[in-house]
């Protein structure tokens, strides 16, 4: 966890995915500063730059753009996300999260309990979210679709995919290194 104060060291103050939990819509900012002709890396928390757009409006946390979304709408990523908040898709949410060409790491998992569209329609095949928690990265609960088309996913749990949910998949590469898809719904692949 770290909430205030600065990271200092010689070799690196912190390794990008150790830090899991952290103020909302803050990253972790570094540079390196010079101390008695020494070189330290300073880390130190800062508030997010817009990370994601939907029309004119910019948010700094996936969370926030989702909890403001109207049906239909396109969440557009605009810069590569270190995520550290839980993503829930509230009920009778149905809108689309385009990667827009950016990865995605997160250390929360990602429960949907609406209709999600996950996208990259930049056509970068290298662009991936890639998961460090534990657990799956996606759950599609009961009721609810999920459609991920042309996106890079890479965790060790990749989806489960509840009763009578729909989970819909094209143009996708899965790494997993345990389960890819736990599925005991409907699955269109």
């Amino acid at each position: 966890n770290f909430y205030d104060g600065v990271l200092k060291g010689k070799t690196a103050a912190y390794t990008d995915k150790t830090i899991v939990n952290k103020p909302r819509e803050t990253k972790i900012f570094e540079e390196i500063q010079t101390i008695n002709n020494e070189d330290y890396f300073v880390d130190y928390l800062v508030e997010n730059d817009d990370i994601v757009e939907n029309g004119d409006e910019g948010y700094k946390s996936i969370t926030s753009a989702i909890e403001n979304a109207e049906e239909g709408d396109t969440l557009t990523v605009v810069g590569d996300i270190m995520n550290t908040d839980d993503i829930v898709v509230p009920e009778g949410k149905e809108f689309t999260l385009d990667l827009n060409g950016h990865d995605i790491d997160t250390s929360k998992p990602i429960t949907n309990n609406g209709d999600m569209t996950i996208t990259n329609s930049d056509g970068d095949e290298t662009k991936t979210i890639t998961y460090y928690g534990s657990g799956y990265l996606i759950t599609n609960n009961s009721g609810n679709t999920l459609t991920i088309d042309g996106v890079k996913i890479d965790s060790p749990y990749v989806i489960d995919n509840k009763a009578n949910a729909t989970l819909n998949t094209s143009n996708t590469t899965i790494t997993s290194t345990k389960v890819s898809i736990n599925n005991l719904g409907t699955w269109i692949a």
